[in-house]
């Protein structure tokens, strides 16, 4: 079997509101492209007929708007004014997007099949840009690695309303590509850190993250990334 590829996304950008989550599963789908090219080629040409496939856009003011959006936001370096007929669009990333530019910027990675047309679909862009958000915070000092930022952490950094939180909280349980233990579940663990800083993991809720479950609900539908 195939090593399953991870896509790597700054954390900065993971945790930036001004960035939709159409914008941000766009730019993921961008970074696929680009270090699915072991040359690295920047810049580089895709077929933004597929990636409107992926993301459901039927208009192209829909998909040059998303794109433009990350063009306002410094993560590719040309604004789109005119799509190609024949489907071919030449995308330069700015060195801000390319982890590899940014060695010393912490990153976030994720199996390529979060951005799996099937998955897309399945949790909305919305749902992509949460797991990614959770993996940011993941704590892997524990046993069982967990996230357990707050509610109003998590609204503030997405741009997502406590609404569209909980419902995509749901559907990505629903698939077991994440558990959440309620806050009214847990007992408050007290610690206290360096400068003797209160920390507490308690009434908050913990988030479990499941690529491999992503995976297999990946290959289950169409079999991979690109198929």
């Amino acid at each position: 079997m195939n090593k399953t590829f991870m896509v790597q996304v700054p954390i900065e950008i993971v945790r930036n509101p001004k960035i939709t989550c159409e914008e941000f599963v766009l730019l993921s789908l961008l970074l696929r492209a680009y270090y699915q090219n072991k040359k690295r080629i920047n810049p580089f040409k895709v077929n933004y007929r597929v990636l409107k496939d992926r993301l459901n856009i039927s208009k192209n003011e829909t998909f040059k708007e998303h794109m433009n959006g990350l063009h306002k936001n410094g993560l590719i370096n040309d604004e789109i004014t005119i799509l190609p007929r024949r489907g071919i669009l030449e995308v330069q990333l700015s060195d801000k997007a390319i982890t590899e530019q940014n060695k010393k910027e912490p990153f976030v990675q994720v199996t390529e099949n979060i951005i799996n047309q099937a998955v897309i679909q399945e949790i909305k862009p919305k749902g992509v840009r949460l797991f990614y958000y959770y993996k940011s915070y993941l704590d892997i000092r524990k046993t069982e690695p967990f996230a357990y930022p707050g509610f109003e952490r998590i609204m503030s950094e997405t741009g997502l309303s406590d609404n569209t939180v909980r419902k995509h909280n749901k559907i990505m349980q629903k698939n077991k590509f994440i558990k959440v233990i309620n806050s009214s579940k847990q007992i408050s663990n007290l610690n206290y850190g360096e400068d003797y800083e209160l920390i507490t993991e308690g009434f908050q809720n913990k988030y479990y993250l499941f690529e491999n479950k992503i995976d297999n609900y990946a290959h289950k539908k169409n079999g991979n990334l690109t198929g």
